[in-house]
């Protein structure tokens, strides 16, 4: 969690599906904390460092949006990724609460309440 209150995480190399459920992990507790304390669940994730990402990862990044509490997650990243992301937030029915953008400044943005797109 950063001196902003929201949890942050980088991701690197090929996404994997047992990488996906390991952050589906931290993150879950970090948002248990959060809500413990009142305080909003802002959830941003670099993605601008994996590699690759697979049908399994897709389907395990699915779920982590529909398990992960949360009251708002931006992921940032190349354009491919953006794609991959946005549509899942959209087929989980959570493109409200979770949006991919280009730049980590746009994506901390949106998470701060300002509607950019």
């Amino acid at each position: 969690i950063n001196p902003a209150g929201i949890i942050e995480l980088r991701s690197k190399g090929p996404s994997t599906a047992a990488a996906v459920h390991k952050n589906i992990q931290a993150l879950t507790k970090l948002a248990k904390q959060l809500k413990a304390d009142r305080k909003p669940i802002l959830i941003l994730i670099d993605v601008e460092g994996i590699s690759s990402t697979s049908l399994a990862s897709r389907e395990a990044t699915l779920d982590a949006m529909l398990r992960v509490p949360h009251d708002k997650a931006a992921f940032y990243g190349p354009l491919r990724w953006q794609i991959i992301l946005n549509t899942l937030a959209m087929v989980a029915d959570k493109h409200e609460s979770i949006r991919a953008f280009i730049t980590r400044e746009e994506a901390v943005e949106w998470l701060r309440g300002k509607d950019i797109h």
